[in-house]
């Protein structure tokens, strides 16, 4: 005996029309859910305010006023990919080593800063500033502010009118020519200097000639200047004048102009 349906191929075919129509509507309403939850995380993470980096806690400015930090920060913080994407508002994406460091290179006050996340729309920033050792005064340079302040590691920075006087060291160089970089054998040999003699004179300002070469004048709370030389070894010359100083301590006639300490164990003043 046989069997036969009386469902033809026309209802085989529409069901499975039904069937490739119901798949495509599912397939279109997920592509369009997927496209949709894109979109809202697109827009929550760069548009919306749920992580917008809008407020900057400073600690530490001393000197450096704190506009200029936040100013600084904003430039970093408005940074767009490929000119329309604003990743820089974003906290998450904030990258706080590439914005320490380029705070560091416009800032050169700062000897170091520490950018904190405070989740989710501040950033904790805490400032070391450099502590100056004195005033180097650039007189060739030409332009406004010949003088910066300078620290142990020759970094310059401000700029202000030339002072001379005994809370902080002035450095006058007549040697560096329209150009504000610090000669390290200069600052090595001053360093010594100040370090030696100002346990018995106190020094107002040290000036670098610009003839003879390696010659260093240092001006003292004395009514004399002293002579120095690069070119001979710094802690001999000081011993030399300590032994000197000592030997016309009591000689009442004793008023030179200058004693000059370039030639190895010798005093010449006049």
């Amino acid at each position: 005996m046989r069997v036969s349906s009386v469902k033809g191929s026309h209802y085989i075919d529409s069901l499975a029309q039904k069937r490739h129509r119901s798949f495509i509507v599912r397939l279109s309403l997920i592509s369009v859910g997927i496209v949709l939850c894109v979109i809202g995380v697109f827009y929550a993470l760069f548009y919306s305010s749920w992580f917008d980096l809008n407020d900057y806690e400073i600690s530490g400015a001393q000197n450096i006023d704190p506009a200029i930090i936040k100013e600084n920060l904003n430039t970093y913080r408005d940074y767009r990919l490929f000119r329309f994407l604003p990743v820089g508002r974003n906290i998450l994406f904030f990258n706080t080593d590439e914005a320490k460091k380029a705070l560091l290179e416009k800032n050169n006050l700062l000897k170091t800063i520490q950018i904190e996340k405070k989740y989710f729309h501040a950033l904790s920033v805490t400032l070391v500033e450099r502590d100056a050792l004195g005033v180097w005064c650039f007189e060739n340079y030409i332009g406004d502010h010949k003088c910066k302040y300078f620290d142990s590691n020759m970094k310059t920075w401000g700029g202000l009118d030339k002072t001379t006087g005994f809370v902080l060291l002035t450095v006058e160089d007549y040697k560096t020519i329209d150009r504000q970089a610090i000669d390290k054998e200069y600052f090595d040999g001053i360093r010594k200097l100040t370090n030696n003699l100002r346990s018995f004179i106190a020094i107002k300002s040290i000036a670098i000639p610009a003839k003879p070469l390696s010659d260093l004048i240092v001006y003292t709370d004395r009514p004399y200047y002293l002579q120095f030389s690069l070119e001979s070894n710094i802690d001999d010359q000081i011993s030399v004048l300590k032994i000197f100083l000592n030997n016309k301590k009591d000689d009442p006639n004793f008023a030179p102009q200058y004693l000059d300490l370039r030639v190895d164990g010798r005093v010449y003043y006049k």
